[in-house]
C-alpha cells in the first residue's frame, strides 16, 4: 500500500468515522486521517487543503448520507480539474449487500475505484489503493 496518500473519510455517522479512523492509525503505517460528516464539508476540505499536499488522496465515502449523499458528492467532484481528480481516489463505503442497486450504481461509476462494506476492512482498503 502507498504510505504517501491522505485519507478523508466522509461519513455522516461519527462512529463509523471514528472505527475506520482508529482501525487505520492502528494497522497502517502512520496514516493522515481526516474526517468530514458530509458530502459539502468534502468537497469543501478539498477545495481548502488540495494546494496543500503533494500526497495522493484517498476519499473513503459513505454511499447513504442524508441531504446529499455520496453519489451527489461525486457530481460536486466531478466538476473539480482533471488532473486533481486523476492522482486521487475514491472508495465508497456502504452497508449494503453487494447487490443493491445503489452498490452497483457505485461500481459502475468511473470516478469510484472499489465499493467496500462498513465497517472497514483495512486490509481489503490496502488491497485496492
Amino acid at each position: 500500500m502507498n504510505h504517501d496518500s491522505i485519507y478523508l473519510i466522509i461519513d455522516d455517522n461519527s462512529i463509523d468515522r471514528k472505527i475506520a479512523s482508529m482501525l487505520m492509525e492502528k494497522c497502517m503505517d502512520n496514516p493522515k486521517v481526516f474526517q468530514v460528516e458530509d458530502s459539502n464539508s468534502g468537497i469543501d476540505w478539498i477545495i481548502k487543503n488540495r494546494a496543500s499536499f503533494s500526497e495522493k488522496l484517498v476519499i473513503l465515502l459513505d454511499m447513504q448520507m442524508p441531504n446529499i449523499d455520496g453519489f451527489g458528492f461525486l457530481e460536486d467532484y466531478e466538476q473539480l480539474d482533471e488532473a486533481f481528480k486523476n492522482r486521487n481516489e475514491i472508495i465508497m463505503l456502504s452497508s449494503m449487500d453487494n447487490e443493491s442497486f445503489f452498490t452497483q450504481k457505485a461500481v459502475n461509476n468511473p470516478l469510484v475505484k472499489s465499493v467496500l462494506n462498513k465497517p472497514l476492512d483495512v486490509d481489503e482498503l490496502r488491497k485496492v489503493t
